[in-house]
């Protein structure tokens, strides 16, 4: 019995496996990356998968997972300021090297997502083997929507025989969700309109590439500095209060520039009108 998690573009398409076997279903053409996990294995990825045309026969990819043998634990006590622990997160993790370490890694793929629940507020993460890893824990409402706390990304290097115990205090945030509408009030379509290329930054300050998605019940597209889809855009982490500016391009052309005020510890829902 194994896990499997394909992503297509912005979208991810998940199951479980039975008798070390699946049968994935997917239009021709479509590339795909594929994660495969299993209890006390180690997880193997493969990107750049095809399917291949009707006419022919399918793609078979044949996946081995070998077992953990050492493996080290990180375990996050996780509160907020008043020490009271949050009982509500998601946890994901990214594996690091050379090619993304310097870089804005918690924007990429992650390698395992997990959503937890914990009266105590302590979390113990899956075991990982040796490897340096990127993990980012954000807080959850009893709904599962984003909590207006601010994450904690931090970085672990593993080497077989170590393990961590973390202190993790979340501050005060705001959870931000854009409504872009068009000038008769209807949801902006990117299909209709175009790309809509969201920048949000502090006044003066340097623009952050941050990551969006839009969710129709159960499915959810992702973009970064762009509108995923049609509805309501949420930041996927919550952000410092404060005072930001948010330009928005529509193919390139600019067509909004607002002041935007983040109060701290609260939801926010702004309306955004594209002419």
């Amino acid at each position: 019995t194994f896990r499997w998690r394909l992503r297509l573009g912005g979208d991810v398409r998940q199951g479980e496996g039975k008798d070390g076997q699946v049968a994935l279903h997917l239009p021709p053409g479509t590339n795909g990356e594929l994660l495969v996990e299993a209890d006390l294995r180690q997880p193997v990825q493969r990107q750049g998968l095809q399917a291949p045309p009707a006419d022919q026969l399918p793609l078979a990819v044949d996946v081995t997972l070998v077992p953990i043998v050492t493996a080290a634990g990180i375990t996050l006590h996780v509160h907020d300021l008043a020490l009271q622990p949050i009982r509500h997160v998601r946890v994901d993790a990214f594996r690091l090297g050379d090619h993304n370490r310097d870089t804005a890694w918690h924007l990429e793929p992650a390698l395992w997502a997990r959503r937890a629940h914990a009266d105590d507020g302590k979390y113990q993460l899956p075991t990982l083997p040796p490897g340096e890893y990127g993990v980012r824990l954000v807080a959850l409402a009893e709904d599962g929507s984003l909590a207006p706390l601010l994450p904690y990304v931090r970085t672990f290097v593993l080497t077989g025989d170590n393990g961590f115990v973390e202190d993790v205090p979340l501050e005060p945030g705001t959870v931000l969700i854009l409504e872009l509408v068009d000038g008769y009030g209807a949801p902006y379509d990117p299909i209709k309109y175009g790309t809509a290329t969201l920048g949000l930054r502090l006044p003066g300050g340097p623009l952050v590439q941050r990551k969006w998605f839009c969710r129709d019940g159960d499915h959810e597209t992702s973009a970064i500095d762009q509108l995923p889809g049609v509805g309501l855009a949420h930041a996927a982490q919550a952000l410092p209060a404060g005072g930001y500016e948010l330009e928005v391009f529509c193919n390139g052309e600019p067509r909004v520039r607002t002041r935007l005020d983040l109060p701290n510890g609260e939801v926010l829902r702004s309306r955004i009108v594209v002419p």
